[in-house]
């Protein structure tokens, strides 16, 4: 009796590790919506530097949903919001990776959750535009977004992993919507 339980502590524990998995998150897709709010905007701009808050980077890049991992597939989080304004950019016809003025940003929120039966993102960052070391735009901008779960975790999982771009999304078009950015990009 004791040798089948051991048996099925042994067998459930290899279960459990055999269930946990590292999955890379979608590749940014720019939206429409982000798309016509800086065609709105003035000039062109690069991207800067983009990087996670220091004392939470831990924290902002280690995304787990249930037993997975969540990566980035720009390398960390960082990588990803860059990667998502400068895609936004091109496809607005506003990218120069020489221009004057540079998008730069600190994220300083970075969740995502897959309930049983709602899932949630939020993804918040400090912006700043610069032009010569001078400080031209600053301000923090949050997003959240939700969508239906499910209590199994091969339904919500990649809802979840598809929904989290979702939410960069949202993050982006709030700042491509402040009209202190357009100004701030000449327009």
């Amino acid at each position: 009796m004791q040798r089948l339980l051991k048996s099925s502590v042994i067998a459930a524990a290899c279960l459990g590790v055999g269930a946990c998995a590292t999955i890379k998150a979608p590749h940014y897709q720019s939206s429409v919506d982000n798309v016509q709010a800086l065609q709105g905007s003035g000039g062109k701009a690069s991207v800067g530097t983009v990087k996670v808050n220091e004392a939470k980077a831990a924290e902002l890049n280690n995304i787990s949903l249930r037993t997975n991992t969540i990566e980035s597939p720009y390398g960390d989080y960082a990588g990803y919001l860059k990667e998502a304004l400068r895609a936004d950019l091109v496809a607005a016809g506003r990218y120069d990776q020489n221009a004057p003025r540079a998008i730069n940003a600190v994220l300083t929120r970075n969740r995502l959750e897959a309930g049983t039966d709602k899932g949630e993102a939020e993804v918040a960052a400090r912006f700043t535009v610069t032009e010569g070391g001078k400080v031209l735009y600053d301000k923090e901008q949050v997003a959240k977004h939700d969508w239906e779960s499910s209590f199994m975790g091969a339904v919500a999982i990649p809802r979840a992993v598809q929904n989290y771009g979702a939410a960069v999304q949202k993050l982006l078009v709030r700042l491509f919507a402040d009209p202190d950015f357009k100004k701030a990009l000449g327009g």
